[in-house]
């Protein structure tokens, strides 16, 4: 890639990065500054945004309050990269995880792997909790399937935070708005005022949007047969872009 063409990436990350900030900032009390950098080096460097301390360069969580005492920590990290078409800042992979305040082990976690094509679905979520039932139909299953279906196990003993359940997909996999949302009103995490629920609100539709325009980019036939069924006069063009298969609405 070309000084220019990481320059540009760069700049449309920090752009994303700001938008989290503002989001979170009208949101909680005391949400942390996402900033985006540069990880990794040799030909494919990949942009990384998250929250760091201004000091220790560490990443560090937002930490959710109830009654004024932290209660909960909200990591989330994102490895940006060019769409497939080389004009949009697309999502490589992220991790959105929930911990009881400074706990090692999470409660749930939703990731997404962008290259991942089959089974694990690309976007799931994990969830880290005990049930008996669980853990011996996953005993069953490692038993009588191939050796390396099951090498994602964190134990040699299968744990219900090995499941992974399929959230939406590539396009319509929930964002971090959506998350942090579920979890005020869920535990009562304080905000920083009674508008919070149209600021979140807002960027879900905005994010939701985004993903419905690249879902047309991957779909643009069916686009364009609703649109006509709508009573829409659609034109295609002589270089009519083709659908893409591997980028998004039939993957898991």
């Amino acid at each position: 890639m070309t000084e220019p063409d990481l320059a540009e990436l760069g700049k449309r990350a920090a752009e994303f990065a700001d938008e989290l900030t503002t989001t979170l900032r009208s949101v909680l009390p005391d949400a942390p500054q996402y900033v985006a950098h540069v990880r990794g080096k040799g030909r494919k460097p990949h942009i990384a945004v998250m929250a760091l301390n201004p000091d220790t360069r560490q990443a560090v969580p937002a930490v959710l309050t109830i009654a004024g005492a932290p209660r909960i920590d909200l990591h989330a990290r994102y490895y940006c990269w060019w769409d497939r078409d080389h004009d949009y800042l697309a999502v490589d992979n992220s991790r959105i995880a929930i911990h009881a305040h400074n706990s090692s082990e999470p409660l749930f976690r939703h990731e997404y792997e962008r290259a991942q094509q089959s089974y694990p679905p690309g976007a799931h979520l994990h969830v880290h909790a005990h049930r008996d039932e669980s853990a011996y139909l996953m005993l069953i299953a490692d038993r009588h399937r191939p050796a390396e279906r099951n090498a994602h196990r964190t134990s040699s003993f299968p744990r219900m935070a090995d499941l992974h359940f399929p959230v939406g997909g590539h396009r319509f996999r929930p964002c971090l708005e959506e998350i942090l949302y579920g979890l005020i009103e869920e535990y009562g995490v304080d905000t920083v005022d009674h508008t919070w629920s149209d600021t979140l609100r807002n960027s879900i539709r905005q994010w939701r949007i985004r993903q419905l325009r690249a879902a047309v980019r991957d779909e643009p036939d069916t686009a364009a047969d609703l649109l006509r069924s709508l009573g829409y006069a659609v034109h295609v063009p002589e270089h009519a872009p083709r659908a893409s298969f591997t980028s998004g609405i039939d993957r898991l």
